[in-house]
């Protein structure tokens, strides 16, 4: 397994920590960010209406994202989750390792669609990346996401990288002032991805480790609220190929607590797939927020596959000579 980062995990928000992150907002201010299991989920922009991320994830491809609720001794904790679909007899939800670690298996359920269901006990995971069973009625019709196995490139002009998609629950805000709604519903995001496995530092300058997956910022279009660019962090404390596109999207966001486990899905190959997991968040929240993905590659797919007996979304490659061998066989059966 790989060592993890130096970061501040938001990644479980419990109803004890959400007492008292409202309680103690006023006293303790900024203080809140090294608190972890308090701090927030999707991030929204100050100029967009709250209902436009509310609807996105409405959609029809974020349709197998859940939300879990877990039973941990004392407390409950919650995280988000996506249903992958059915393999080795079993159906599977995939998540982040550190949103279930020691969850306790009564009580604990996936919600999604309006119905609840039961986590299946053991889980397996690989880093921060987790599969685990799930089972209830009505299972077998919920929808299922692709996953990759393959990592996406990322290129080295910012205004050519790849958009995605992040979905999940939990306390909410704006960048300029995160961490002020609490109401547990679903939001969806997007974001640029600017780096893959980077050495990189945080604005602070204390990380300094190649990161499993892949890295975006909440942009705001200004330099000092984009901790991946030289225009805000000294060249000294950047990796020399770390640049970060600096344009708002429509539906620019940032992640935190309740938000871990859940999708980063972008459009590939002509369809709604997973590229990666959230897995953590780093510097203060809001703008400027750099949020860390463990990626669906070849390692973390291939884990996923052998789990749980589910495909991943071929690499177009394989695409390719899919379709020319049932091409071929096709012209056999008619000379035939």
């Amino acid at each position: 397994m790989r060592p993890r980062a130096k970061r501040l995990d938001y990644a479980l928000q419990s109803n004890t920590c959400r007492k008292l992150y409202f309680a103690m907002r006023w006293l303790v201010g900024s203080l809140l960010v090294v608190l972890g299991p308090c701090a927030g989920a999707i991030l929204i922009r100050d100029d967009v209406a709250d209902s436009k991320y509310l609807d996105y994830a409405k959609e029809v491809q974020f349709a197998g994202v859940g939300q879990l609720v877990l039973k941990k001794s004392s407390s409950t904790g919650y995280g988000t989750a996506t249903y992958i679909g059915k393999g080795n007899g079993k159906h599977w939800i995939l998540t982040a390792e550190h949103v279930l670690s020691g969850y306790i298996t009564d009580g604990s359920v996936f919600k999604v669609g309006g119905k609840d269901y039961k986590l299946g006990g053991t889980y397996s995971y690989l880093g921060d990346l987790a599969v685990i069973p799930i089972s209830g009625t009505g299972v077998d019709d919920l929808t299922a996401t692709a996953y990759l196995n393959h990592a996406l490139p990322i290129d080295a002009d910012p205004a050519k990288r790849w958009e995605a998609a992040t979905v999940g629950y939990g306390l909410s805000g704006t960048g300029s002032k995160p961490l002020t709604v609490d109401d547990s519903k679903k939001r969806a995001m997007r974001s640029v991805i600017d780096a893959y496995k980077l050495k990189t530092y945080t604005a602070k300058g204390d990380v300094n480790q190649e990161f499993d997956g892949y890295m975006a910022d909440f942009d705001n279009g200004a330099a000092a609220k984009n901790t991946l660019d030289s225009q805000d962090v000294p060249a000294s404390k950047l990796h020399p190929d770390q640049r970060s596109a600096r344009t708002q999207l429509d539906l620019e966001g940032g992640v935190a607590s309740g938000d871990s486990g859940g999708p980063l899905m972008t459009q590939r190959y002509g369809k709604w797939v997973i590229a990666g997991v959230t897995s953590g968040k780093y510097d203060a929240a809001g703008f400027g927020q750099w949020d860390n993905y463990i990626a669906a590659d070849a390692e973390y797919g291939n884990f996923i596959a052998k789990k749980t007996g589910i495909k991943p979304l071929p690499e177009p490659a394989t695409l390719t000579l899919v379709a020319l061998g049932a091409a071929f066989l096709a012209r056999r059966r008619l000379k035939n």
